[in-house]
This record gives structure tokens, sequence and C-alpha cells, in this order.
């Protein structure tokens, strides 16, 4: 089992017009107290001290921690760090499928027992040959929606995605199961993963802006930018599918700190495009964007 992260005194975070949140970031143990695979040795420093730290710099008061790959499905760190800091860190557990019925039941209990709000769903767990809707899909997104938790869909390999033997693309699974269960809320992850609003799936991802349902983190710029304005252009085209209120911004720390300018420069970014952006104009729509659509869609319990 993992490390539980050194407690330490709650932080504030610093005083800032609005309140200000990140709605993707991962952390993990230093490579001295967890005991990792070799395959699985993290790129860099990302433990919850460290994060608390560049959180307060920026003025960012509470996280959305989604369980690292490289951590696999020991939820241990992660959830410790969100009962340690329950005003800064909301828990996104990662989805067994693999596991069949026991990946149903020990999601239940990460989210029932351990207090994580989120389950995040990666295609590519799920064995060769089954799509994220198959039986055990449904019964684990279905069960997200009886407790009032959030689906995150991790689609690395884009919207289109589909393993050879696999019934159909991710974007079409996606849609399956927000037609069947129209009580999850749904997050997709960085931008969709679609590469500029040339993509060929970005049209797939606006299309989802039909169920009411569904947000998209504005996360993680590093990895779909392909030039200077492509996702600035990315999120004029989703405030006007979606609206501010259905997109959240997200750094991916701690893989942003490996990219020039680190978590400062992330957090920066939409702030940066605000003038070029008109949908942005309003000072509503612009807190919505960098916080208050994830306090709406996470509330508050403490």
């Amino acid at each position: 089992a993992a490390a539980a992260p050194v407690l330490t005194p709650p932080r504030r975070p610093s005083r800032t017009r609005a309140m200000r949140n990140d709605a993707h970031a991962h952390v993990w143990p230093s490579m001295t107290s967890y005991a990792y695979a070799p395959e699985h040795i993290p790129p860099c420093v990302g433990d919850v001290d460290s994060i608390l730290r560049v959180m307060d710099d920026v003025g960012v008061a509470r996280t959305l921690l989604v369980q690292p790959i490289n951590m696999a499905f020991d939820h241990a760190y992660v959830r410790e760090a969100i009962r340690s800091h329950p005003t800064r860190f909301v828990g996104c557990a990662l989805a067994n499928p693999s596991a069949g019925s026991a990946g149903v039941e020990a999601l239940r209990a990460l989210l029932e027992r351990d207090g994580f709000r989120a389950a995040r769903f990666n295609p590519a767990l799920w064995p060769r040959g089954h799509a994220m809707d198959d039986d055990i899909g449904r019964e684990m997104y279905s069960l997200c929606g009886e407790l009032g938790c959030v689906v995150g869909f991790m689609c690395f390999n884009g919207l289109r995605a589909r393993r050879d033997g696999d019934p159909r693309t991710s974007v079409e699974a996606i849609r399956n199961l927000l037609e069947a269960y129209p009580k999850t809320k749904v997050l997709i992850d960085h931008f969709g993963f679609c590469k500029g609003v040339e993509d060929e799936s970005f049209g797939d991802l606006l299309a989802l802006s039909a169920f009411e349902n569904v947000m998209v983190k504005c996360s993680a710029h590093f990895r779909v930018q392909t030039s200077e304005t492509s996702t600035r252009e990315q999120l004029e085209a989703l405030l006007d599918a979606f609206g501010a209120n259905r997109l959240l911004w997200g750094s991916d720390y701690p893989f942003v700190t490996m990219q020039d300018g680190g978590y400062e420069r992330a957090f920066g970014i939409i702030p940066s495009q605000r003038a070029s952006v008109r949908a942005l104009a309003t000072d509503a729509a612009y807190d919505a964007v960098l916080g208050g659509s994830f306090d709406v869609l996470f509330p508050k319990r403490f």
C-alpha cells in the first residue's frame, strides 16, 4: 500500500477576487516512501505538500485529485490526501473494469466509504473486445449517477479511437452511456484530447454539448496545443457550444511542472487568452471557467 502523506497543517489559499479551482491534478508518494514497479516510476515530484505549495503560490483554493495510472488501483495515497485536506482536495477514483463485478464493488467502496466523488473511465483499461458501455461499464456508470458522483472520461488516444476487436469508438460508447443514464454527470478530460479545432474528433466533442450533464476540462493545454493560438480557438468554440458554466480549467499537475513555466504558466493561460475571447468578457463567465463551475459540480462539504 502507498505510504500516507505527511500530515501538515491545512494551508489557506491566497486571497483572490474570485475562487480559483483546479479541475485536474495527480499526486503520488516519493520514490523513497513507495516501492514502484520499474515501469511505474514517476517522472517528477508529485507529493501532496508540493501541490499545496504551488496552489498557494497562485491562489488556487481546491483541486480535483485524479488517481494516477502509475499507482494503478492502489488508492491509499490519494485517499489519505483527501481525508487530510478536505477543504483543498476532491478525489477522483480510477475504475477497474477488468475486475468485473469485483471492480464494481471496489468502486462502490471508494465512493461510499472512502470519500471519492468522481470516477475516471479509461477506455484502455477495458478488456480487449469490450467498450466502456459494456455491462460492467454500465453498472459502474449508473452507480456513479445513483450516488451523485461524476464520471470523467480520459480518452488519451482520441474520442474516435478504437482498438482492434473493440465494438465501437470511445465517443460512441460515451454517447450510449449518456443516453441510457441521463442522471450521471460527466467530465471530458483535456479538451477531449482533440489537437486543435481541425482535429477530426473536435466536432464530436462539440456535439456532446447536446447532453446537459456533460462538462469539459480546458486542461493540460500542453498535451493538445498545436500552435500558439490553438487552445484559444478551442476555448472559443467550447464556450459557444457549452457555455462557461460547463467548462473547467485544469493544470494536469505534476506533469505540467515538466513544461516551460510550470504550474504558474498553466494557471495564467486562460487569463492571458481572455482579452481575445469574446465569451470571457464578463466576470461571471471568466470566474466560472476558473473556479465557479468546479464549485457547482463539487459543492463544498465543510
